[in-house]
């Protein structure tokens, strides 16, 4: 075996794949050759670790950016369930005290995103009969805007409307966040939206017959009348389709409360001078639901007290620190059991904090 060792080492040598010892730099060639190899891998290896670790520190960091993200949303949606009065939501609230909040550079934003007009749902006569018909892009007008909805369908984000409205009109006064009022909704809308929700094009029909006829009969559904006005479909149809008011009298929009003022179906008397009062009312203490057909004057069964109570329904709540954004999409339910005060709703305003309304998030996503 030795011999047979030293035999292949001399023929290797002669083909040059080995160096000879005869070769005087043989040894510091090698040398050379080890060093250099050694080196590469020294600085590979120490560039590896040091990538590694980068990776590891970037990773650490944004998972304390995404913790401190979530905590903050926490402490906002908590503010919002904590309410201890839930029935009157105003600036007043301690939910607002969060507003452009700036700590550790994370900043919060909080849009009461169901105190507009849910495109999804609008009726032609709330743009035909006010000065919303000027929010449209020239020569569009709500016909538009229903036919739009019968060949695309609802959707989720009012930019899908562009085609309809302008972009800083939609982001101030429209949203596609809210419940369906069925004293409010289109009907064809109501077909749209119930063909979604079931998948049956008869109970989609029936549906837009419930609304027609109310809206021909000039006849307002209450709570209590849903089970019956919706039969097998309740349960699929609630509580996406509801008779609680849509917008917030302390949140909406004054150019938007104007024209809801201004309707003249609703014959408010002074529009503008009642507009005064709730600006100021609102700004000072907030407005409680029993009281809004007062201030409005109008009698407890006003079609208006179907647009305005004193809920947001839905929030839009953005915290950031100019690196990551969390973005959370908080709604609350319409309470299903009335516990009793189904009769007492009929007549009026149910009283405040019989029922205390459960919130849950809809959507939570990272930019």
């Amino acid at each position: 075996m030795d011999n047979f060792a030293a035999r292949l080492i001399r023929s290797t040598a002669r083909t040059g794949l080995l160096p000879s010892k005869s070769d005087g730099g043989y040894a510091s060639t090698y040398f050379l050759f080890m060093l250099i190899l050694l080196s590469s891998l020294v600085l590979g290896i120490g560039f590896y670790l040091q990538s590694g670790f980068q990776a590891l520190v970037r990773f650490h960091h944004d998972n304390s950016i995404s913790t401190e993200l979530n905590r903050i949303t926490a402490g906002v949606i908590d503010s919002i369930r904590n309410d201890p009065s839930p029935g009157i939501q105003c600036f007043g609230d301690q939910v607002w005290a969060w507003q452009g909040k700036a700590r550790n550079d994370y900043t919060v934003n909080i849009i009461p995103v169901s105190d507009r007009l849910n495109l999804n749902f609008s009726r032609k006569n709330i743009f035909d009969k006010t000065s919303l018909s000027l929010l449209f892009m020239p020569g569009k007008t709500s016909a538009d805007l229903q036919q739009y909805r019968e060949d695309y369908g609802l959707f989720l984000s009012p930019s899908a409307y562009e085609g309809l409205f302008l972009q800083a009109n939609l982001e101030q006064y429209f949203s596609c966040y809210g419940w369906a009022n069925i004293n409010l909704i289109d009907e064809f809308a109501a077909r749209s939206l119930a063909r979604s929700l079931t998948g049956s094009d008869d109970a989609a029909e029936r549906l837009r017959d419930t609304v027609e006829t109310l809206l021909l009969n000039r006849r307002a559904a209450s709570p209590g009348d849903l089970r019956a006005l919706f039969g097998i479909n309740y349960g699929e149809f609630f509580p996406f389709i509801n008779a609680e008011p849509l917008m917030n009298i302390n949140h909406i929009d004054p150019d938007l409360l104007r024209e809801l003022l201004a309707y003249p179906d609703y014959g408010i008397e002074s529009p503008e001078a009642r507009l005064s009062d709730i600006l100021a009312r609102r700004e000072a203490e907030g407005i409680a639901r029993a009281g809004i057909p007062l201030i409005l004057g109008v009698p407890p069964d006003s079609p208006l007290l179907h647009y305005l109570g004193s809920v947001t329904w839905f929030w839009e709540i953005t915290v950031s620190n100019g690196r990551k954004t969390l973005r959370t999409v908080l709604c609350g339910l319409p309470p299903e059991s009335y516990s009793g005060f189904s009769e007492l709703y009929a007549d009026g305003p149910r009283p405040e904090g019989t029922v205390e309304i459960e919130y849950q998030i809809i959507e939570q996503r990272y930019l």
